[in-house]
């Protein structure tokens, strides 16, 4: 048994981390340049040392933790449209009850945001990588993006209305912005998952 091979079976036998599967190993030399000669006086410019390191490719046996994790982000995303998909401009509303709706929209992005962070945090506590930003973490930011400009285009939309302009011109860029938001979500969303899966 060569030692590689020796190394991998102590990864698959000891170490296993739980929920994960091993799917490649390598051992791979490198020369490394130090700047310090660590008081070697024969040496001028630093001093070079081999090294090994071991790479390990790990995947995740359970194929539903994705979805797991991702779901509660996709439901608040369609929750958010959908509010403004809610049409409110029929004549017997006055105008306070169709500020009372933008105000309902408001408490419904806010709910929406908070579900956003929360499940941020448990994604966090289930990968535990802190080593730059994982597909979970790039979809929660764009989820978070797109909640924020939700709540952008609604107050917008509540200050334009206030100061007297047309509800029923508010409400049909509501619609359109709704429906835009929502493709570009979808593409955005799409796209990082499919650069997460050709790397």
């Amino acid at each position: 048994m060569t030692p590689a091979w020796a190394v991998l079976r102590v990864l698959l036998v000891v170490i296993r981390p739980r929920g994960w599967r091993l799917t490649g190993f390598r051992l791979v030399t490198a020369d490394k340049h130090y700047t310090t000669t660590y008081g070697d006086k024969s040496l001028e410019h630093g001093s070079t040392y081999n090294r090994v390191r071991i790479q390990v490719e790990l995947e995740r046996s359970d194929p539903t933790a994705f979805w797991k994790l991702t779901t509660p982000l996709y439901l608040a995303v369609l929750i958010a449209t959908s509010t403004f998909l809610v049409s409110s401009h029929r004549e017997e509303l006055a105008t306070a009850e169709r500020l009372e709706g933008l105000h309902s929209r408001l408490g419904v992005l806010g709910g929406g945001l908070f579900v956003v962070v929360l499940n941020m945090q448990q994604a966090d506590t289930v990968i535990t990588s802190a080593v730059g930003l994982t597909l979970i973490d790039r979809l929660h930011l764009t989820t978070l993006v797109f909640l924020l400009l939700a709540v952008a285009g609604t107050v917008l939309s509540w200050r334009w209305t206030t100061r007297g302009g047309s509800i029923v011109r508010a409400e049909r860029v509501s619609h359109r912005g709704a429906w835009a938001g929502l493709a570009a979500y979808a593409l955005a969303c799409g796209g990082l998952v499919l650069l997460a899966a050709w790397r």
